[in-house]
């Protein structure tokens, strides 16, 4: 297991080690609704300029916005960040651009180790806050950031400072996924199988669920149900107060994670 994470973490930096944007690339283009007029330019300005907070843009992971098809993409301005993985998916929230890094080296700490912010407009950098360990997702609500890493720590800060509000370690293991935040409740599942859910403001564990298998992936909510898949390929869902409402297994392929 260990290998195999060192071997997707590898291939993984290759391909990005640095930030770039590209005009639109946070959006997909959708079809206008049946009988419904096209979006207007403005209106399609401001679509494009909307927070992307999580992976995959929102808590039901659909990755996808309304706006104008992309047809001439250029590249504005690239920030070198250090080493970005499946897991460091960047977020939006107005001017600014937020990324967790694993610095320069896989599984060691080092000095670039930590979450980035950076200007939207030109990638200049606004403020770094150094991590003592790869930083895997970070997650943007309200005015705050929640980060994880390979620790098993999840830590809030300021978005404007990049200032600890409060950090814990809710494990001796790894912290893979987003998590997904709900209201005043922030959900997300282990390397160790279990799935947590947390209250915002202060990091106190409201309560804990086991799951069938270990999670690499993030969480994700619709229908008022918060869903995670396991390495063993089994689907879960779960309600607010951390009550099992299903699970279904699902083919996997030869390799995990």
């Amino acid at each position: 297991m260990i290998l195999e994470e060192v071997r997707v973490k590898r291939l993984a930096s290759l391909a990005a080690v640095s930030v770039l944007l590209l005009l639109g690339t946070t959006v997909a283009p959708l079809a206008a609704p049946a009988k419904k007029p096209p979006v207007g330019r403005a209106a399609a300005r401001r679509l494009a300029r909307a927070d992307w907070s999580t992976a995959q843009g929102g808590p039901d992971r659909r990755g996808r916005a309304q706006a104008p098809a992309i047809r001439r993409p250029s590249i504005r301005w690239t920030a070198r960040v250090g080493i970005l993985g499946w897991l460091n998916a960047p977020v939006i929230s107005g001017a600014r651009v937020f990324v967790g890094s694993s610095g320069e080296r896989h599984n060691q700490s080092d000095a670039l180790d930590g979450v980035h912010c950076l200007d939207l407009r030109t990638g200049s950098s606004r403020w770094f806050w150094h991590a003592s360990t790869d930083v895997n997702s970070v997650t943007l609500y309200g005015s705050r950031i929640l980060v994880t890493d390979d620790a098993g720590w999840i830590h809030t800060l300021e978005q404007e400072t990049g200032k600890v509000i409060w950090e814990r370690q809710l494990l001796d293991g790894k912290l893979y996924g987003s998590p997904v935040v709900i209201g005043d409740l922030a959900v997300l599942a282990d390397s160790k199988g279990k799935l947590h859910g947390l209250a915002t403001s202060t990091g106190e564990t409201r309560w804990t669920s086991p799951l069938p298998g270990p999670v690499r992936g993030g969480v994700a909510y619709a229908d008022s149900v918060f869903v995670t898949a396991t390495e063993r390929g089994i689907v879960c869902a779960f309600d607010s107060r951390g009550r099992e409402r299903w699970q279904s297994p699902v083919e996997v392929g030869s390799e995990s994670g």
